[in-house]
């Protein structure tokens, strides 16, 4: 009994090796069954294949295009084309150059200027294209304003303006409109920005105005900050603040449309006002006719409030449309014409008057 006992332990012993050898798999020493290769050495297991994303960099080259000399600060928004996220903003150095980072190969992006320095306008167009190399070259150039009339650029890459010259037309106030620079002056900023309007339309169909009237034997007439006090047809008229005038442009726009807005930028500096130039845009400003110091001489009451005003004789309005070298500035005068005048002196009026001005954005 004990030999046959043997016997089969021993043959299916003998069939058990033989199942092991056919599945291709042996015992380790920790007792897992491992995958074994046709000459019997255990096989080492493969991982997966990752693809890497092919990445590579924009490189912008911003230019001035009448000297080809870098523009530097310049700043670029990088946007997704597809779904218009942004994706970073660069800004130019002193060569001209801003890199981004890493962008992934095919996905196409729109680079556009977010800002820029002055005179330089802004360029509103945006260049496409997908990367598809690991350094994707773009540039850009931006051409100096035509009413810059002098510039160099200092060693550290900054524009130093030297002359400004904004070409409006020369609209003179007489004989029509004896007393009135105010209106005259917008009407020439508003001819230039293509407006098609005359100073007598402007004076009689949009500037608010106010007649003067006694009572009690006192003088009423018109805020000046809130219309003009009598009539510029008139012989005998005073003037008007920049709200009135800013009201009468409104009205304009509200008419004839145009994406402009006037603005009332009375108080601002010289330097301010210079600012506003060399963006192009001319200055109306109230300065004295002679650039003598204000002669306040008469007065009347507010008729809305009563209020005692007293009112400088030699006011004036001029639109004031550049500056240059010699300390000088370009004035379209509605009584003399297109003029220069030393900087400081004018200034100095416009000072003494309470620096009154305007601009239209």
């Amino acid at each position: 009994m004990k030999r046959l006992l043997l016997i089969a332990m021993t043959a299916g012993l003998v069939v058990l090796v033989v199942l092991i050898g056919k599945s291709g798999f042996q015992w380790g020493g920790d007792g897992i069954s491992k995958p074994v290769t046709n000459d019997g050495e255990q096989a080492e297991s493969t991982p997966a294949v990752v693809e890497k994303v092919k990445q590579g960099v924009i490189t912008i080259v911003h230019t001035d295009s009448t000297t080809t000399l870098p523009i530097t600060g310049t700043e670029f928004t990088i946007v997704n084309g597809s779904t218009d996220a942004v994706i970073e903003k660069v800004t130019t150095g002193t060569d001209g150059r801003a890199v981004s980072s890493k962008l992934n190969y095919g996905t196409n992006y729109l680079i556009k200027q977010s800002s820029i320095m002055e005179p330089f306008e802004l360029d509103n167009q945006a260049v496409g294209g997908a990367v598809n190399q690991e350094n994707r070259e773009v540039t850009f150039s931006s051409t100096i304003p035509a009413y810059v009339k002098g510039y160099e650029w200092t060693e550290n890459g900054e524009l130093d303006v030297s002359e400004i010259y904004i070409d409006v037309p020369l609209v003179m106030q007489k004989p029509e409109l004896p007393n009135g620079c105010e209106i005259t002056s917008l009407t020439s900023v508003l001819n230039g920005m293509g407006y098609d309007l005359t100073k007598e339309v402007m004076a009689d169909e949009y500037l608010p105005k106010e007649s003067f009237y006694r009572k009690d034997g006192k003088l009423y007439g018109a805020n000046p900050y809130k219309a003009y006090a009598g009539n510029p047809r008139d012989q005998i008229a005073w003037f008007s603040y920049a709200p009135p005038i800013i009201d009468a442009a409104n009205k304009v726009f509200d008419e004839f449309g145009g994406d402009h807005t006037p603005v009332d930028i009375s108080g601002s500096t010289r330097e301010e006002i210079y600012a506003e130039l060399d963006r192009g845009n001319p200055v109306v400003i109230w300065v004295t006719l002679d650039l003598s110091p204000p002669q306040i001489t008469s007065s009347w009451y507010f008729s809305d409030t009563g209020e005692l005003f007293k009112a400088p004789v030699n006011l004036h309005c001029v639109v004031l449309n550049g500056y240059g070298p010699g300390n000088r500035v370009h004035v379209m005068n509605p009584l003399e014409g297109q003029v220069t005048y030393d900087a400081d002196e004018f200034f100095a009026s416009y000072d003494a008057l309470g620096t009154h001005a305007l601009v239209i954005h």
